[in-house]
């Protein structure tokens, strides 16, 4: 017997599952109000938050922001504050001063 075209082959496999689902439509209409309120829910949702989403890029335009490189006034760093160095490098008693000496000492 030759094999069947494929495409006949695939519209017997809608038919089968077809059937099948048909047989069990009566079990799943129970459950046909649940998954309409569900996904009704799901869609507002996304609704709303497409909406906010749409708000709050017209209140950007609105206020006219323009971004720079510069931290905000409000904002704080860790960075903490710069101190001198506290060791004093003393220089020899009853030598000539070396251009190493005159490093740092800026008194």
């Amino acid at each position: 017997m030759p094999a069947l075209p494929t495409p006949f082959r695939a519209a017997l496999g809608v038919v089968a599952t077809v059937l099948d689902n048909a047989k069990e439509f009566p079990d799943k209409a129970i459950e046909l109000p649940m998954l309409a309120v569900s996904t009704a829910l799901q869609l507002s949702l996304r609704a709303q938050q497409r909406y906010a989403a749409l708000a709050a890029k017209g209140d950007d335009l609105l206020a006219g922001r323009h971004t720079t490189d510069e931290p905000p006034a409000w904002a704080t760093f860790d960075d903490g504050p710069v101190l001198p160095p506290t060791k004093k490098v003393h220089k020899p008693r009853g030598a000539a001063p070396s251009a190493f000496d005159a490093v740092g000492d800026e008194d």
